[in-house]
C-alpha cells in the first residue's frame, strides 16, 4: 500500500519506488546465477502450453537471457512502473499484481509452442498501455500529460508488437499492450489518487463587519432561514435579507464598545 505524508496527499518516494526497484532485484538474481555462476536457468522460462514450465508463468519474467537483456527491461520497467504508484497510487499494486499474472498467463495460453519465452518486456508493454490509455479515458489534464510524453518518447514501442522479429518475443508485447488496454478501461472509473489535486479547496464562509477583528465573533444568517433556528436570546430584524449578529468573545475590549447595547448586539 501507498504510504502517505502527515501533511501531503502525495504518496512517499518509498511506496513510489519501492515495487520497482524490489522486482528489478528479483530479476537481477538470475541473471547473476546465470552469467556469473554459468548455470542454466531455462526451466524458469514460459514455454506455451507446456505443463512443465507452468512456473513460468511467476518465474520467466524475471529471467533476462545477458546484462543488456536486464537493463533493458529493468529501466522500462523502473520508469513505467514509478509513474503508475506516482499517479495511480489507489490502484498500483493491485494493477501490477493483475497485468504481471495476466500476461504471463496469455503468453503460455497463447503464444508460439515450443519457443522459450524469457522476460519481463510483455509486462513493461502492459505498464505502457495502461499509463497511455488511462490518460486518455479518464479525462484528467494531468494523466493526459503523461500520456503525450509517453507518446512522443516511447511511441516506438509498438514496432514491438510486429511479428516475425527474430529473437523477440512479439507476443508477449502484443498481449502486454492487450492487458494493459482492458485493465485501464475495465478501471477508468476507480479513483486512481491523482484526481485529489483537483478538488477545489473550501469556500470561506461570509462574514463581514469588524468580525474579522482579534476578539470578535459573527453568526450570519441567509434568507430563508426559519425564524426558530436563530439561537436563543438573540434579536433580529427579519426582512427576508442577510442578517448578521455580532458579539463579543470573553474578556474583548474593543474601540466599538459604544455601539453595542447592553446584550452585545449591534445593530444591522
Amino acid at each position: 500500500m501507498a504510504q502517505y505524508s502527515q501533511h501531503s496527499s502525495f504518496p512517499s518516494l518509498k511506496a513510489v519506488f519501492a515495487m520497482p526497484l524490489f522486482t528489478i532485484l528479483c530479476m537481477a538474481i538470475p541473471t547473476v546465477i546465470e552469467q556469473v555462476g554459468h548455470a542454466s536457468l531455462d526451466w524458469m522460462g514460459i514455454m506455451p502450453r507446456n505443463p512443465q514450465f507452468l512456473v513460468g508463468i511467476l518465474l520467466g519474467p524475471l529471467h533476462h537471457g545477458d546484462w543488456m537483456h536486464l537493463a533493458s527491461n529493468g529501466i522500462s520497467l523502473f520508469l513505467f512502473g514509478s509513474a503508475l504508484y506516482f499517479f495511480y497510487w489507489h490502484l498500483a499494486t493491485k494493477v501490477w499484481f493483475i497485468m504481471y499474472v495476466s500476461t504471463a498467463v496469455l503468453v503460455w495460453g497463447l503464444a508460439r509452442g515450443n519457443t522459450l519465452h524469457i522476460g519481463i518486456s510483455g509486462f513493461v508493454y502492459a505498464l505502457a498501455f495502461f499509463l497511455f490509455i488511462s490518460g486518455i479515458v479518464r479525462r484528467n489534464r494531468r494523466l493526459a500529460v503523461l500520456s503525450l510524453l509517453l507518446a512522443l518518447f516511447y511511441g516506438s514501442m509498438v514496432y514491438g508488437i510486429l511479428p516475425n522479429q527474430p529473437g523477440v518475443s512479439w507476443e508477449s508485447h502484443l498481449i502486454g499492450a492487450l492487458v494493459g488496454v482492458v485493465t485501464a478501461v475495465y478501471y477508468r472509473h476507480s479513483p486512481s489518487g491523482v484526481e485529489s489535486f483537483d478538488q477545489p479547496l473550501p469556500e470561506a464562509p461570509d462574514v463581514i463587519g469588524d468580525a474579522w477583528m482579534s476578539g470578535t465573533d459573527a453568526i450570519v444568517f441567509k434568507p430563508g432561514l426559519e425564524k426558530e433556528s436563530l439561537p436563543s436570546g438573540l434579536s433580529h430584524d427579519w426582512n427576508n435579507q442577510e442578517v448578521v449578529f455580532q458579539y463579543h468573545a470573553p474578556g474583548w475590549a474593543g474601540k466599538d464598545d459604544d455601539k453595542r447595547d447592553s446584550t452585545g448586539h449591534m445593530g444591522v
